[in-house]
């Protein structure tokens, strides 16, 4: 693990990653924050890295999709849904994926992408819709 205090130093880092695959947590914030913008951008060029949007379950529907269309903007290919296990609706992750024509690449029953990480396949998403649908009281539950 490295630390990049600025993209430079994140082009030296990743210039020395001698073919390993590197994942960048750029923790920037909210992408339509212009400063935040400008950050995202300068590493993404310094890296040459293909952008994820990681997008908590808990988002409302507008900032979702404000998100969504930003990062896609920067370009972002995907999201990573997250705390789908306290999210009660993946309305506002499905609207937002839409909106920004971003593939849903997975899910996480936690606050890290990392942990539990899961592939939000058409058979997941849907078992994940319909448990919550027929069993409302066991939504939480629900495997992915």
């Amino acid at each position: 693990m490295a630390v990049a205090e600025d993209a430079a130093t994140l082009k030296k880092i990743v210039a020395g990653a001698s073919g390993r695959k590197v994942i960048i947590d750029a923790a920037c914030g909210a992408p339509f924050d212009q400063s935040k913008t400008t950050e995202i951008q300068n590493l993404i060029d310094a890296s040459g890295a293909r952008g994820l949007m990681v997008l908590s379950a808990e988002a409302e529907n507008d900032d979702a999709i404000a998100a969504a269309e930003a990062a896609s903007s920067l370009g972002a290919r995907g999201i990573i849904v997250t705390r789908i296990d306290t999210g009660r609706y993946l309305g506002p992750a499905l609207m937002a994926a839409d909106s920004a024509k971003l593939a849903l690449i997975g899910a996480s029953v936690t606050e890290h992408f990392a942990f539990g990480l899961r592939a939000l396949t058409p058979e997941n998403l849907s078992r994940r819709l319909m448990s919550s649908a027929t069993h409302a009281e066991r939504w939480r539950a629900a495997p992915l």
